[in-house]
């Protein structure tokens, strides 16, 4: 049987809405609410349009010629289907949930993986509510590494490590803001570029530019490193508003500026009422095959999250550096004649 993924093209305005209080979630993978999610989508091109000015002169636009932005929705027997064939030794994979009580919700999380019928590197968890009192959360096969609330309720992240994957714990890595979470890991890879994996909650209530400070410090310390780095987490900031609301856009801008990319582009919390992009999993892997989407699932009211990127590039084996170019043709000469033409070079001139 043909695998098929959950997807509809419509014309219609969606009734769903981004904004409203929280409700029981109003997703259950039929037709009607899969048209209407579809409608409502993030796109990482047209914000870096909106924030580099001219698209036609911009280098991002050589920069991120290979990447692709589509999040599909799947159903179990869909994701299994379609990546039955991937080879899981030329690969890394991670998966995220809000769990929203790991303490209560981790057997639903492994039923959930076990009908998948795939064997991610990495499961990261967000919300998971625990603290020094929970009972021994382990998944079969996985080291799990956690990292709970101190002082307060709610919150706390972890990360579950294949072990078939070696891996050194970045307690150098960390958001320096108490009321957020965050756990890092580096995967040591035989070949290629070591992996920085992080997963990250910020909760509602923290202050979004704070946060967002806070997360820049992060990619600009592990940029040095040069490695490959996915961090996967709720964000608690919706990307299909970044017209509208500051600290989205702010979020964007040092994730471009700091040559990433959000994997996930359609809503990932739904209710009867709202749908909203505030999960996600950025990368600055931009030369490799990566497939990313969103499962149907309802352990929580958040969607679990996923990405497989495929090493079978040639140049991240041999380490081959990225070549980025500029575009240039009569036409974008002729418009940057007349951004120089239009620009105030006064200031230019006295100084």
């Amino acid at each position: 049987m043909a695998c098929s993924v959950a997807t509809h093209n419509t014309k219609s305005n969606p009734p769903v809405t981004t904004t409203g209080s929280d409700s029981d979630s109003g997703i259950n993978g039929n037709t009607n609410n899969t048209n209407r999610l579809n409608e409502l989508k993030f796109d990482v091109f047209e914000s870096i349009t909106n924030f580099a000015g001219n698209f036609d002169l911009d280098p991002d636009q050589n920069f991120y010629k290979n990447c692709t932005n589509l999040s599909n929705y799947f159903l179990c027997d869909q994701f299994a289907c379609k990546f039955k064939t991937v080879d899981t030794q030329k690969s890394f994979s991670s998966i995220h949930f809000n769990a929203r009580s790991l303490v209560k919700n981790l057997d639903a999380i492994m039923e959930f993986i076990e009908t998948l019928h795939f064997q991610f590197d990495i499961i990261g968890i967000s919300e998971t509510w625990c603290n020094e009192n929970s009972p021994p959360l382990n998944i079969p096969n996985y080291t799990l590494l956690s990292k709970n609330r101190n002082g307060r309720v709610g919150g706390g992240v972890a990360l579950y490590v294949s072990n078939l994957r070696s891996y050194t714990q970045r307690n150098d890595i960390s958001l320096t803001n108490i009321s957020c979470d965050s756990i890092f890991i580096e995967i040591n890879q035989n070949h290629g570029k070591n992996i920085i994996v992080g997963v990250a909650y910020k909760p509602p209530d923290v202050n979004s530019n704070h946060f967002v400070d806070d997360f820049d410090k992060i990619l600009t310390t592990i940029d040095k490193e040069n490695k490959l780095n996915y961090i996967m987490g709720d964000f608690n900031l919706d990307l299909l508003r970044y017209t509208s609301i500051n600290s989205t856009q702010d979020f964007l801008n040092i994730l471009y500026s700091n040559f990433y990319l959000p994997l996930i582009n359609r809503p990932t919390r739904i209710t009867s009422n709202t749908a909203t992009l505030i999960d996600n999993i950025i990368t600055n892997s931009h030369d490799l095959p990566v497939t990313s989407g969103i499962l149907y699932c309802d352990i929580s009211d958040h969607l679990p999250i996923f990405q497989i990127t495929s090493f079978i590039n040639d140049s991240f084996q041999n380490d081959v550096p990225i070549q980025s170019y500029r575009l240039i043709n009569p036409l974008n000469i002729e418009n940057f004649k007349q951004d120089l033409a239009t620009n105030g070079w006064d200031d230019a001139q006295m100084s």
